[in-house]
């Protein structure tokens, strides 16, 4: 049976600034944008846009999702401190995934193993190795940094995500590359991560001591 729930799913990870609007296994509306830098200033009217478009209040829906990281420090707090704020004021229950997790509603592969990326700095880059078989993912080991040379050794089907420009499988990174949130919807929905806290998840330590954030989400 399809959960019918009205759910909001942001991500701000990376270079996009997504959110998707969705009821059930229906996109009823999204937005996603390339950005280089600006994610804290265009999250919330984006979220806004999709909200007027369906005339409907922040108090309708009925379940968060964001994407936790890895990622930008600064894009993974923003998204995170804007759902966990929306959250907190509508009282929304919210659930977090890692960009490498989306791999789990991942479509766009077909069965084998296949490693899931995100672009790190250097000569590193975020992975997780995943199993495919008749539609059903299953994770081979845990989310970490590793290195490009150590990404080339492993002996799987397909790449995907932004960590393919880095091994230099692409040529940049586009909206492919990017988390999908009308996937991440789907996750949040489907029972099988309750336990998924909305908490950012880095893997290595922060350049620097995180700005102090504020948001105010306005009906």
């Amino acid at each position: 049976m399809v959960d019918g729930r009205l759910i909001l799913a942001v991500d701000t990870s990376q270079k996009a600034c997504s959110v998707s609007l969705c009821r059930g296994d229906q996109t009823l509306a999204a937005r996603s944008e390339m950005l280089e830098r600006g994610h804290a200033e265009r999250l919330i009217p984006m979220i806004d846009e999709i909200v007027s478009e369906q005339n409907i209040s922040y108090r309708d829906i009925e379940r968060l999702a964001v994407i936790t990281g890895p990622g930008a420090y600064t894009g993974v707090r923003i998204g995170v401190a804007t759902v966990r704020g929306l959250a907190l004021v509508e009282k929304i229950p919210c659930l977090g995934f890692t960009a490498l997790e989306i791999a789990l509603a991942e479509d766009k592969v077909g069965d084998g193993t296949f490693l899931s990326t995100v672009a790190g700095r250097g000569d590193t880059l975020f992975a997780q190795r995943f199993t495919k078989s008749s539609g059903k993912v299953v994770p081979l080991d845990q989310a970490r940094s590793i290195t490009l040379d150590e990404a080339r050794s492993f002996e799987v089907d397909e790449i995907i995500g932004s960590g393919r420009v880095q091994l230099g499988l692409d040529d940049e990174i586009t909206m492919d590359h990017m988390p999908n949130c009308n996937a991440l919807a789907q996750m949040a929905l489907s029972g099988r991560f309750e336990d998924h806290p909305a908490e950012p998840t880095y893997f290595r330590a922060a350049d620097a001591l995180p700005a102090k954030v504020i948001f105010e989400i306005m009906e």
